[in-house]
């Protein structure tokens, strides 16, 4: 499982650019793979902590959702 946070201030998102290969120099926001056992809230603090350095509070989860991605 994977999940994305989205950082909001006022009416501003927090992007970062990626420095992998995968989808180099793009912007994307912070997120990642959830722990064995880990809620979408712990794991979306804990990302952005690892990625921004930030610590952040008041973490609301909004949703899920079930995507396939076909390899080619």
């Amino acid at each position: 499982m994977w999940a994305m946070v989205y950082l909001l201030k006022g009416n501003t998102v927090l992007l970062g650019q990626r420095l992998s290969s995968h989808g180099h120099s793009t912007f994307a926001l912070p997120g990642g793979h959830l722990e064995f056992g880990e809620l979408f809230e712990e794991c979306a603090a804990r990302k952005v902590k690892e990625e921004t350095s930030l610590n952040i509070e008041k973490i609301e989860f909004i949703t899920v959702t079930n995507n396939v991605f076909l390899t080619n």
